[in-house]
């Protein structure tokens, strides 16, 4: 219940702040700078309330993706690509020939599925005992893996 209560607040703050942007502000911005600069000013201030709430209602609405939803996908795109012939990076190409042993060991990596990576990768989530991949963490809100 508190968290609603928390982003109805915020919501109701942003409104006023954006409430006396308008009504004090500017007027003033139209007597000392003038019409064009006064418009500039009025119009950065609406793209970063903009800004600030849609990207908070999406922070807040979108659900973060995890190893879970990894997996999930992969198996969709296999389902539906199955027939599609697809040519996969491979770091021995020509095409990456003069790259570092370190730009070629992470495109080797980052063109394995979980499934893959469930055969050599040693990092184990503690509470799921999963496959953790890199910059993954058990998240103590939704008791998952997440991102």
């Amino acid at each position: 219940m508190m968290g609603p209560c928390f982003c109805g607040a915020l919501y109701y703050l942003i409104w006023y702040h954006f409430d006396i942007f308008l009504n004090v502000i500017s007027p003033v911005l139209w007597k000392r700078l003038g019409v064009k600069f006064a418009l500039v000013w009025i119009s950065i201030g609406l793209v970063i309330v903009f800004n600030l709430v849609w990207n908070h209602a999406c922070a807040m609405i979108i659900k973060p993706g995890g190893p879970y939803d990894l997996a999930n996908t992969e198996e969709l795109r296999k389902y539906y690509l199955k027939n599609e012939v697809r040519r996969e990076a491979d770091p021995e190409d020509d095409r990456f020939e003069g790259c570092s042993s370190d730009v070629k060991a992470l495109l080797r990596y980052r063109t394995k599925t979980m499934k893959d990576l469930r055969g050599f990768w040693s990092k184990k989530c503690d509470r799921c005992k999963e496959v953790k991949p890199a910059r993954a963490h058990h998240c103590a809100v939704c008791d998952r893996c997440v991102f």
